[in-house]
């Protein structure tokens, strides 16, 4: 894999405080050049949205450990280019910071964000409406290696075979991955996801997707894109919401999860980037295919959703 495999992807990241490192808490995909599209419950935080000031993405390189945080921190950036100001006031002063909005490196590019957008009828309850978009202060710059993904006007048909990528749990390790993984999962009726116990509906906007052959998304890999390739374009389906308890196992029985439909959320989407249904979203039709050779030996290869947000649906 290099960077220009998926030059769609970002790594949603956390900065708890000022000061300290931001990490990976999140996939997300890139729609427009200040627009990156994720999952509700990934800006959501103990029932609040996590202000912007903590939250940053990280895109153009399919590892997280080679982008430089160079310059990242709050300290006054004496910089040229793009700033936002923050004030902080005391009893006895009051301090003003200048904080860089997009920093450039030779391999990937860090951008602060905005405005975190939560669909107004997200349920983190129900896991219903789980999109948000993320508003970045500057344009990203597109290159070989940072580039908008599609979107698609139609819903999947069932058998047709997708793909998932991000930097989640994978089998054997309790952490994150360093390199951005990916694997094939089939579009599957609810039926399969909800024998799970997982509460889905297509009518509510949500897609099942996986074949219980070792291969499903897991802890980091939320928001992420559930997508396919057709006439050299990569069109994105849905994005990572939620699964089973289980994941990062190998041939677990429990290798199915829940997608966030693309298609019903498309007017959402729209009323905020200005993206149109003419150039951002696609009408190709995917058909039923055979089994990708790669499932055949990818079973490590798997990705998924925030560790707490299983915790809260299943208990």
């Amino acid at each position: 894999m290099d960077n220009r495999e998926f030059p769609f992807m970002a790594s949603m990241q956390y900065q708890p405080s000022i000061g300290r490192d931001p990490y990976h808490r999140c996939g997300g995909t890139i729609i427009a050049k200040r627009w990156i599209l994720t999952a509700a419950h990934c800006v959501v935080l103990s029932g609040n949205v996590i202000p912007s000031e903590k939250l940053s993405v990280m895109v153009g390189s399919y590892r997280l450990s080679t982008c430089s945080l160079e310059g990242f921190h709050d300290e006054e950036q004496m910089n040229s280019g793009t700033t936002t100001t923050s004030t902080t006031t005391t009893s006895s002063s009051s301090t003003t910071m200048t904080r860089k909005t997009q920093f450039r490196f030779w391999n990937c590019v860090r951008a602060r964000v905005k405005q975190a957008h939560v669909h107004p009828h997200y349920s983190d309850a129900f896991a219903a409406n789980d999109v948000s978009l993320l508003e970045l202060y500057e344009d990203l710059p597109f290159s070989s290696s940072i580039q908008p993904i599609a979107l698609t006007l139609r819903r999947p048909s069932f058998g047709t075979q997708h793909m998932v990528t991000g930097w989640g749990y994978y089998s054997g390790a309790n952490k994150v991955s360093d390199y951005m993984r990916k694997g094939f999962v089939p579009i599957v009726p609810d039926s399969e996801c909800n024998e799970l116990r997982l509460g889905m509906a297509t009518s509510r906007g949500q897609t099942c997707a996986g074949a219980g052959k070792g291969v499903d998304t897991c802890a980091g890999d939320s928001g992420g894109p559930l997508f396919f390739v057709q006439n050299g374009i990569y069109t994105q389906t849905g994005l990572t919401s939620y699964g089973p308890d289980k994941c990062g196992v190998e041939e677990s029985y429990s290798n199915r999860g829940v997608y966030t439909s693309v298609d019903f959320h498309q007017q959402w989407i729209m009323s905020l980037t200005n993206l149109t249904s003419s150039g951002n979203f696609t009408k190709f039709e995917m058909h039923a295919v055979g089994e990708a050779p790669s499932t055949r030996y990818s079973s490590t290869l798997v990705m998924g959703v925030l560790l707490f947000f299983w915790v809260v649906l299943v208990q």
